[in-house]
């Protein structure tokens, strides 16, 4: 099986990054992204949980992490949004990528079972 070059970690229990998720699979023509939930049980990844909560986290094939807007970079350089990375990085220089992504962040949704614990940042 081919490495994926960037695996995005995700937050399965919101339903917007799990409407992303499925976003970026169908854009994810060059199979070279991996999404994977931060909730699942076998989370091993060296990024606390506390942040993870917090903000998409990526990490690339030679374990360079990226999180929030620089993730979002990530995705788009490697999907046919690439057509407009220039504008994405334009928005990032102005500072207005990664307030507006902070902001839809903290602003999310969490959907759990009675059995899970949440505590928002």
């Amino acid at each position: 099986m081919k490495k994926k070059n960037l695996t995005v970690l995700y937050d399965s229990w919101c339903p917007l990054c799990t409407r992303t998720s499925k976003i970026i699979n169908k854009l994810d023509v060059f199979s070279l992204i991996e999404l994977v939930s931060f909730r699942d049980e076998k989370n091993n990844y060296s990024v606390p949980l506390k942040l993870l909560e917090k903000e998409m986290y990526s990490f690339n094939s030679n374990n360079k992490f990226y999180s929030g807007y620089d993730t979002l970079l990530q995705i788009a350089w490697r999907t046919p949004l690439i057509i407009i990375y220039p504008i994405l990085i334009f928005v990032k220089l102005v500072k207005i990528g990664d307030s507006l992504y902070n902001y839809i962040a903290r602003n999310r949704k969490i959907v759990c079972d009675e059995s899970c614990q949440i505590q928002r940042p």
